[in-house]
């Protein structure tokens, strides 16, 4: 029968189609499902991006910060050997006049110190006061010779 047959090729044409019209839905939907992914991959991408720019500054920031710390411990040190020195010329310069106000004022103990600074080191040593004198006139103390405008009798 032919006509069983043709009415059963049309049934069967008919689910094909019906399975198509589906099927087309579905792929419809999975092409709109892999928009919205290729989407947020680009955004995702984007972000990143972003990210990576400020981790790069973050680590600009951070080397910057670094380099300031290291300089200002380097002036500190600087700082502190300087004041070290300072510290020591003061003492020296403090000896000198006192040894020079005693020189003036006629001060007659009989011993007198004298010390000296060269690298940061101190060394020290004591004279009678006539050695005293004698070496301040000849400039033996370390500090420069003073001129002595004025005659001093002892």
């Amino acid at each position: 029968n032919t006509e069983d047959l043709i009415a059963d090729s049309t049934a069967k044409i008919q689910q094909a189609s019906i399975l198509f019209e589906e099927i087309s839905g579905e792929l419809s939907s999975n092409r709109q499902i892999a928009r919205k992914v290729t989407e947020l991959v680009g955004e995702i991408a984007a972000a990143s991006q972003e990210q990576a720019q400020g981790i790069n500054q973050i680590n600009n920031a951070v080397a910057e910060m670094d380099k300031v710390v290291q300089q200002n411990a380097t002036n500190a040190e600087e700082s502190a050997s300087s004041s070290e020195e300072m510290n020591a010329q003061a003492r020296h310069l403090s000896h000198v006049v006192g040894d020079l106000t005693r020189l003036v004022g006629g001060d007659s103990s009989g011993i007198s110190t004298v010390r000296t600074e060269s690298a940061g080191r101190q060394k020290g040593f004591i004279m009678d006061k006539k050695e005293s004198l004698k070496s301040l006139k000849k400039g033996a103390t370390g500090a420069p010779s003073l001129p002595m405008h004025k005659k001093i009798d002892f």
